[in-house]
């Protein structure tokens, strides 16, 4: 889950070094995207406070069951943690974006360490979704 970032920031870097790609340019506006990151950062904390509780609510079905049993569970819970440690890695390093400090690897860190963030809440999201999807239909 912590992959998807420094690969793409990889892939970034050889492509703009062989001009197949135009650098983005990004850490000239480096205030502006700490504040866009830290504000998504703080606002999946509150999304995956809120769809943790989706979660309990099918705390009494034969899919919840099966996924407890077979040790998928664990491994959600496992995946949300990390998803909530990532998140607020990413908030504090996007304070860096208000220094004044002209390091550029403070910098590639955040945006590596947002696009993991997203890859991670799109994974948490997608476990729920699932859970509930079948247990909705097993009631049907």
């Amino acid at each position: 889950m912590l992959a998807p970032g420094p690969l793409l920031f990889s892939l970034y870097g050889v492509l703009a070094r062989h001009d197949v790609i135009v650098r983005l340019g990004l850490f000239g506006a480096k205030k502006d995207i700490a504040n866009m990151v830290a504000s998504f950062a703080y606002t999946m904390l509150g999304f995956l406070a809120a769809i943790v509780t989706i979660l309990f609510a099918f705390t009494n079905t034969a899919n919840y069951a099966a996924y407890r049993r077979n040790g998928y569970l664990d491994i959600f819970f496992w995946g949300y943690f990390l998803s909530i440690v990532g998140l607020l890695f990413t908030a504090f390093l996007s304070l860096y974006g208000y220094s004044e400090v002209k390091n550029t690897l403070a910098f590639d860190v955040l945006m590596m360490s947002f696009v993991d963030n997203l890859v991670q809440i799109f994974i948490v999201t997608l476990v729920i979704a699932n859970i509930a999807r079948r247990s909705f239909d097993a009631q049907s």
